[in-house]
């Protein structure tokens, strides 16, 4: 009588110990499930983040283009004085940057 006592105890915590397994491994489901599903969101985010990122430094890189072609021009121009045109640029063009930079870059 006393073994059975005994087994039926050992059973029942065995039983006990299944459940709390059974429950730490649905929360460990759960919490990867909410980890994944997070990462997706931001993989997502990101990889947004950087196709826009990638089109700024595209249009960076062609304004410098052009700017750099009309730069050359203008140095390769022998008959401009370069630096007569900076110094009365300076005081025309002080405070001004975006928008002679638009018009100069049409060139």
């Amino acid at each position: 009588m006393i073994a059975i006592i005994g087994a039926k105890a050992r059973e029942d915590k065995a039983w006990e110990i299944y459940f709390e397994s059974a429950s730490t491994l649905n929360d460990a489901i759960d919490d990867l499930n909410a980890k994944r599903a997070w990462y997706v969101q931001e993989k997502a985010r990101r990889d947004e983040e950087n196709q826009i990122l990638d089109e700024v430094i595209n249009m960076f890189i062609e304004r410098v283009t052009s700017l750099d072609a009309g730069m050359r021009r203008k140095v390769d121009d022998n008959t401009v004085d370069l630096g007569r045109r900076t110094d009365s640029a300076y005081s025309r063009d002080s405070g001004k940057l975006a928008s002679n930079v638009a018009s100069e870059s049409s060139f």
